[in-house]
């Protein structure tokens, strides 16, 4: 199940009750940047932080923290 699991397809997949929500939490692979064309109105929606693209490359926030 692992090998199919795709973050823009399960965006896609929520388009049908998307409008009934009153909360979008991220989850892993997905972003708030994700949220474009028809979803970008639900943008407001997403509980927690929305900037979030200076640590989902692990690798480089590492480096930067480590100094």
């Amino acid at each position: 199940m692992k090998k199919n699991y795709n973050p823009n397809k399960l965006l896609e997949l929520s388009k049908d009750f998307i409008e009934e929500v009153d909360g979008i939490i991220l989850s892993s692979g997905i972003s708030c940047n994700d949220f474009k064309g028809t979803f970008k109105k639900h943008k407001r929606k997403i509980i927690g932080n929305q900037k979030t693209e200076h640590v989902e490359d692990k690798y480089k926030f590492y480096k930067k923290i480590k100094k």
